[in-house]
C-alpha cells in the first residue's frame, strides 16, 4: 500500500502506511477516538457558564466552535476512514461517561493482549 495523507488542514500531517514494522516487533497499534456526544458537549458548556467554580474553563470561542460541529464531524470521519488500517485500526469510543470510556478502552486493549498482539514478557 502506498503512503497517503489526508486532505484538508486538519489531516494534512496524518498519513497511513502498510509498513510491516509493527508485525516484525510483534506489537500492534490501536488508535482511540473518544467521542463526546453533542448533548454532553452542550451540558459541559452550560456547566462552564453556570457554575462559578468552572467559569475559568469557559471561553467565548467555545460557542463559536460549537456552531462548527458538523464540519468537524465530517473532517473527523474523513480522517478516521483514511487512516484506519488492519495494522492500526481506529476504535471510536463513546466518551460521555469516563467510567464507560475507560472500560471500553480496557476491553479493546485486553482483547489485543489475550490474542497475543501486544508484546509479552520474554520467558
Amino acid at each position: 500500500m502506498q503512503d497517503r495523507a489526508t486532505s484538508g488542514p486538519a489531516g494534512s500531517a496524518i498519513s497511513t502506511s502498510s509498513s510491516a514494522t509493527s508485525l516484525k516487533t510483534a506489537s500492534s497499534w490501536s488508535k482511540f477516538y473518544l467521542n463526546v456526544s453533542r448533548k454532553e458537549q452542550k451540558k459541559r458548556l452550560l456547566e462552564r457558564i453556570e457554575r462559578p467554580e468552572k467559569n475559568w474553563k469557559f471561553s467565548l470561542n467555545d460557542v463559536k466552535q460549537r456552531s462548527l460541529a458538523k464540519g468537524y464531524r465530517r473532517a473527523y470521519e474523513d480522517v478516521l476512514s483514511r487512516t484506519s488500517t488492519k495494522v492500526a485500526p481506529w476504535y471510536v469510543i463513546p466518551a460521555d461517561h469516563k467510567w464507560f470510556t475507560r472500560l471500553a478502552v480496557a476491553a479493546v486493549t485486553r482483547g489485543h493482549a489475550s490474542n497475543g498482539s501486544i508484546c509479552t514478557f520474554p520467558s
